[in-house]
């Protein structure tokens, strides 16, 4: 097999790369060739066929290697870094957009300040065999793209678990899904602190609107949306509650938005002090959804009973004065109707989230103060009732055991 590829020049060009080509192949198509490096044994194979199948197949060893051109056989132990932009540059013979993108990326700024582990070219597209990410053997095709940046990002196995990872998984290119480089970007990937960042907060909606285009627009009506239309910097995007890469179905338990753990997911922010006084949001809406019927069905594991989402909405979040909310007075007839069929009107005469004080609902905040003072006092009475009733016992007890040792 080698003998024939070298008869074919293996991509040499002039006889002078053919023989250097041959010294190149005689130790590099050994399969057991391995040098250590930083603690651990790197393999120098190459397989001669992979590379005469890949993009740089007529390429020679010298042309990328070029300070082995001339170099004495055994070289040194570690050639110098390939320079790929001596190909891809603006008027060379490849793409120049790539080498002209890394620099100013986090990975091409990192490796700048001296981090020696940040990804280069051949990190994520194979030195050797290098092809293109339409061929399914290429370490950037989709099907394989989770699995090179997870090298370096553990975040791919939460993406892996995601719905959008399953879907991968299951059915390949079949069907697009999003990518890491989809919503990060490529060559010039920025920090999520930059401005110019694919994945900066105002940009996600509409990253996620590529595929989900009628959530967006739903999303951009309601109130999230329109706070973050106006620069509100709490205001919360897709990926604040849904997550970022281990997306999943709201059907599945373990998702921030599944009717299990869609209201920690809301009172996150609504039961914050913070926001609620940067944004005069009203308190106590966890507290009081908890004491609910509704709250204490949810607490115990009833899956169906109705959660923020079943009366505010999921991403058309409106006010109740707004008509078209879920919750304006005219509406919630029809809104609690979706589990109490029949819901009249007079559904929306009382107030949802009660938290009586004794200046707002005074008449139910005293009732409740009553009725909390009458079992507090009916308890304590009891108490008292049965610490007297035992010390009497004790009492008599001790009378009787004193008067029969005076016997």
């Amino acid at each position: 097999m080698i003998t024939a590829l070298l008869a074919l020049g293996w991509g040499a060009s002039t006889p002078e790369a053919f023989a250097q080509q041959q010294i190149c192949v005689t130790c590099h198509s050994a399969p057991h060739l391995q040098t250590e490096r930083d603690g651990r044994q790197l393999s120098l194979h190459v397989d001669v066929m992979r590379y005469e199948e890949s993009e740089h197949g007529r390429l020679a060893c010298t042309d990328c290697h070029v300070d082995l051109r001339s170099a004495r056989i055994p070289h040194k132990p570690r050639a110098q870094p390939v320079d790929c932009t001596s190909c891809h540059r603006a008027g060379g013979p490849a793409p120049a957009q790539p080498v002209e993108q890394y620099p100013d990326s986090v990975h091409g700024r990192a490796r700048a300040e001296g981090n020696e582990r940040a990804p280069r070219c051949h990190d994520c597209h194979n030195a050797h065999y290098s092809v293109l990410p339409t061929n399914p053997t290429s370490d950037v095709s989709p099907a394989n793209l989770p699995n090179t940046c997870g090298k370096c990002h553990e975040q791919a196995s939460y993406y892996r678990g995601s719905v959008h990872g399953q879907i991968l998984i299951q059915q390949g290119e079949r069907r697009k899904v999003p990518l890491c480089t989809d919503c990060h970007g490529v060559h010039d990937i920025k920090a999520t602190t930059s401005a110019a960042s694919l994945t900066q907060k105002k940009l996600i909606p509409a990253m996620c609107g590529r595929c989900h285009s009628a959530v967006e627009r739903n999303y951009l009506k309601g109130i999230h949306g329109q706070a973050l239309m106006e620069g509100a910097p709490d205001a919360p995007v897709c990926a604040d509650c849904h997550g970022e890469h281990g997306v999943r179905r709201p059907s599945d338990e373990a998702s921030p938005v599944s009717p299990a753990r869609v209201v920690h997911t809301c009172s996150t922010c609504h039961e914050s002090l913070r926001i609620q006084q940067a944004y005069g949001l009203p308190a106590h809406r966890l507290a009081s959804y908890a004491g609910s019927y509704h709250g204490l069905a949810h607490e115990l594991g009833e899956a169906t009973v109705a959660n923020c989402a079943s009366c505010h909405g999921a991403h058309a979040i409106l006010p109740s004065s707004n008509p078209q909310s879920s919750i304006n007075p005219s509406n919630i007839p029809k809104t609690c109707g979706e589990c109490h069929p029949g819901a009249s009107a007079h559904f929306a005469e009382g107030r949802v989230h009660l938290w009586p004080s004794s200046s707002r609902d005074r008449a139910v905040f005293f009732v409740r103060m009553a009725y909390l003072a009458l079992i507090y006092g009916l308890v304590g009475a009891f108490c008292a009732y049965i610490l007297l009733d035992v010390a009497t016992r004790m009492r008599k007890g001790a009378d009787y055991l004193k008067g029969a040792a005076d016997e």
